[in-house]
C-alpha cells in the first residue's frame, strides 16, 4: 500500500546495478528481479500482480507517462528519468529503457548518471508547476519535447541518447561502440555547422553581383563586358545555390534547434544508432546480473533471460541498422562536397574574368575592384569550408567503418 507521507529519503542506487521487471500490457508486474526488490523495498508476494504504478511518484509529470504510453503504443522503445516511490515513502532515481515485448512491456533500470539528469529534474520542475496550473498530460508532453528542441540537444530522443551514453561509455576505451559514435556525433555536428555557416556565406556571395550589374549600368552601354560578367556570375551563383537547396536542404531557414537535429539529419541518424548502441550495453550488463542473482520465488529464470537476450538482439540489430544509414550518409556528404568544388570552379573562373575587367578600368572602375575583393574573400572562406566538409566526411567515413 502506498504510504500516505512522502518521506524526503532518497534511498541508494548502486552504479552498476540494473533493475528489471516485466509487466503485462496493463503495466500490472508480471516478474522481476531480486535488485529491484531490495531497492523498492516491496515484497514480493505484494509487488508480484501489483500495477507498476504504485511506483509512481508525484515529482514526475504526467506528461512524461504520457510519452511513455504513446511511443510504447506504437510498438517503440522509450526511455526517461523516472523518480520512483518505495514501500516506505522513500524514493530512488533511475534512468528507465522500457520496451514492447509479445503481450507487454520490459523495463531495465540503471542509475542516472550525466549532466543529462541535472537538466531533467529542472525540466521536470517547470512541467510540474505548468501541469499544477491546469496543462493537461498531453500539454505538458508537448512541452517537454519544445523546451528540448530549443536546447542544445534539439529533441528528447536525443536528449535520451545522451544520457544512456552516460550511463553506458567505457571510460577510457575510446573504441568502445558507445564511446566512438559519441566522438562521430561531435564531428556530425561540426560538419552541420559548416554546412549552415556555407550556406549563410553563399547567400551573401548571392547579392554582389547585382551590385556588379548596378554599377555596370554607369561604367559601360547596355550588354558590356562588366554587365556580362556579372550576369554569367549570377546565374552560376543561382545554379549553385539551387544544388545547395537540393542536397542539403536550406537548413538556415528552419528553426533553432531543428537544423541540426531534426528527423532526417546526419545528426539525428547517429543519435538513434547511439541510443540503440547504449540501450544494448545496458540490457546486456542487465542481463548478466539477472542471471548471477538468486532468482525470485514465483519467477521463470530461465524464460525472463530468453525475454531480456531477445530484447537485446532487437536493440543490437536496430543499432546495426542506423548505423549502415549512418556510413551511406557520410559517403554521400563526401561526395556532395566535391561536386560543390566542381561547381565553385566554374565561379572562380567568371572571378578571374572580373578580376581581368577591374584591371582594364584601373583609374575609371568606379568601384569594381571593391566588388572584386569581396568576391575574392567570400570565394576564400567557401573554399576553406568545403574542404573542411570533405576533411569531416572523411574522419567520419574512417570513424564509421
Amino acid at each position: 500500500m502506498r504510504p500516505e507521507r512522502i518521506l524526503d529519503q532518497e534511498r541508494v542506487f548502486d552504479a552498476g546495478k540494473y533493475i528489471y521487471t516485466r509487466t503485462d500490457r496493463r503495466g500490472v508486474i508480471l516478474s522481476a528481479n531480486r535488485y529491484f526488490v531490495q531497492l523498492s523495498g516491496y515484497d514480493v508476494d505484494k509487488m508480484l500482480g501489483a500495477p507498476h504504478k504504485i511506483l509512481r511518484h508525484p515529482d514526475v509529470p504526467r506528461g512524461v507517462f504520457y510519452l511513455l504510453w504513446q511511443t510504447l503504443q506504437d510498438g517503440k522503445p522509450f526511455s526517461a528519468f523516472v523518480k520512483n516511490l518505495a514501500a516506505d515513502g522513500s524514493y530512488y532515481w533511475t534512468c528507465a529503457i522500457v520496451a514492447p515485448i509479445d503481450e507487454g512491456y520490459l523495463s531495465v533500470s540503471a542509475k542516472p548518471q550525466g549532466e543529462c539528469f541535472d537538466h531533467a529534474r529542472a525540466l521536470y520542475a517547470g512541467l510540474l508547476a505548468d501541469e499544477a496550473a491546469g496543462a493537461s498530460p498531453a500539454e505538458s508532453a508537448a512541452l517537454l519535447r519544445a523546451r528540448l528542441e530549443d536546447s542544445s540537444h534539439g529533441s528528447l530522443d536525443n536528449f535520451m541518447a545522451t544520457a544512456l551514453a552516460d550511463i553506458a561509455a567505457e571510460k577510457g576505451a575510446p573504441n568502445c561502440p558507445v564511446n566512438r559514435l559519441r566522438q562521430l556525433r561531435a564531428e556530425m555536428q561540426r560538419l552541420d555547422t559548416t554546412q549552415r555557416d556555407l550556406l549563410a556565406t553563399l547567400k551573401k556571395l548571392y547579392l554582389i553581383p547585382t551590385n556588379m550589374r548596378i554599377l555596370a549600368s554607369r561604367l559601360e552601354p547596355s550588354g558590356g563586358p562588366v554587365s556580362a560578367i556579372s550576369d554569367s556570375y549570377k546565374r552560376a551563383a543561382s545554379e549553385l545555390m539551387g544544388r545547395l537547396h537540393q542536397r542539403m536542404g536550406d537548413v538556415t531557414a528552419r528553426p533553432s534547434g531543428t537544423a541540426a537535429h531534426g528527423p532526417d539529419t546526419g545528426v539525428a541518424m547517429v543519435n538513434r544508432a547511439l541510443f540503440f548502441e547504449a540501450a544494448a550495453a545496458i540490457l546486456g550488463n542487465a542481463a548478466q546480473q539477472f542471471a548471477a542473482e538468486e532468482t525470485l520465488p514465483g519467477v521463470d529464470s530461465a524464460a525472463e533471460r530468453a525475454s531480456l537476450s531477445h530484447s537485446l538482439q532487437l536493440f543490437r540489430n536496430e543499432a546495426v541498422a542506423c548505423s549502415g544509414k549512418m556510413t551511406g550518409t557520410v559517403i554521400r556528404v563526401g561526395k556532395e562536397a566535391e561536386h560543390i568544388k566542381r561547381l565553385m570552379s566554374g565561379l572562380d573562373q567568371i572571378r578571374i574574368l572580373g578580376e581581368v575587367e577591374s584591371g582594364r578600368l584601373r583609374n575609371s572602375d568606379g568601384g569594381l575592384a571593391a566588388i572584386m575583393t569581396q568576391l575574392t574573400t567570400f570565394h576564400g572562406l567557401i573554399h576553406a569550408r568545403l574542404s573542411a566538409m570533405t576533411n569531416a566526411a572523411n574522419r567520419m567515413r574512417a570513424g564509421a567503418e
